[in-house]
């Protein structure tokens, strides 16, 4: 999640990050979509996942 949020939701870059396929990145954000009960497409609620991702981090 980390790595997607601060890639700015870019499915490419995150997955060239992480070293696998950005279809894998999309089903884990599909599933953490799902289990948080967020909208990631919002661009406010992926701000606010950005700023959990760098105070926790």
């Amino acid at each position: 999640m980390r790595v997607y949020a601060l890639a700015d939701a870019h499915l490419g870059s995150a997955a060239t990050e992480l070293g696998v396929h950005r279809h894998t990145i999309r089903a884990r954000v599909a599933k953490i979509e799902e289990l948080c009960h967020i909208d990631l497409s919002d661009p406010v609620t992926r701000a606010e996942v950005v700023v959990l991702c760098v105070s926790a981090g």
